[in-house]
């Protein structure tokens, strides 16, 4: 641990985190700290209070098991019917599910493997794939691929915010094709 901030760093090798973590992450505490009661802040009803109150973190606890209750958040161990501040996400259907949410950037890059934390360039609305970002990808394709993961292309188009279509398109680094077939005849027989 590191101070009141998250240390990623130990939250990354997790590959499930609590509820109650998570809405404390989200907070942008290291729910570590405020375990021990290191983390404070100002009292919205008493705001000259000099020591604080802990964070409410209740708002954030519901939007996370009303996410795990409907199925966008995979739960561990899965299926758990009566989700609660204790029960476990998977880190894999977490940051799909947060970068979607939005707002989330720094824990989403915090909590992302660190090859693919990557930012792509943008311009307009289409997203370029860099040479250094493809890398990453392929890598996490054939970790997850060697881990024995089956769904290791949907695993890894989730982490990195595309369709598994557009993944595989832009892996195979192949140029459009452009037509060999000439003009029908008939076209050069127009007046010019």
């Amino acid at each position: 641990m590191s101070g009141i901030t998250p240390n990623f760093d130990d939250w990354r090798k997790l590959t499930a985190i609590a509820i109650k973590d998570i809405a404390m992450l989200m907070q942008g505490f290291d729910p570590r700290a405020a375990a021990l009661g290191e983390v404070v802040v100002q009292d919205a009803n008493d705001p000259t209070n000099r020591y604080g109150v802990p964070p409410d973190i209740s708002w954030d606890e519901k939007v996370l098991i009303a996410a795990a209750q409907t199925g966008a958040l995979v739960t561990a161990p899965p299926n758990i019917a009566e989700p609660n501040r204790d029960t476990h996400v998977a880190k894999k259907s977490l940051i799909p599910w947060m970068r979607k949410l939005g707002g989330y950037d720094l824990l989403v890059n915090g909590l992302s493997d660190a090859t693919s934390m990557f930012v792509p360039a943008v311009t307009g609305t289409e997203t370029v794939w860099t040479q250094e970002r493809k890398d990453s990808a392929r890598a996490m394709l054939e970790r997850e691929k060697s881990k024995g993961v089956r769904a290791y292309a949907r695993i890894t188009a989730d982490e990195f915010g595309v369709s598994t279509a557009r993944l595989r398109y832009v892996l195979k680094d192949k140029t459009p094709k452009k037509s060999t077939t000439k003009p029908a005849s008939h076209w050069n027989l127009l007046p010019q």
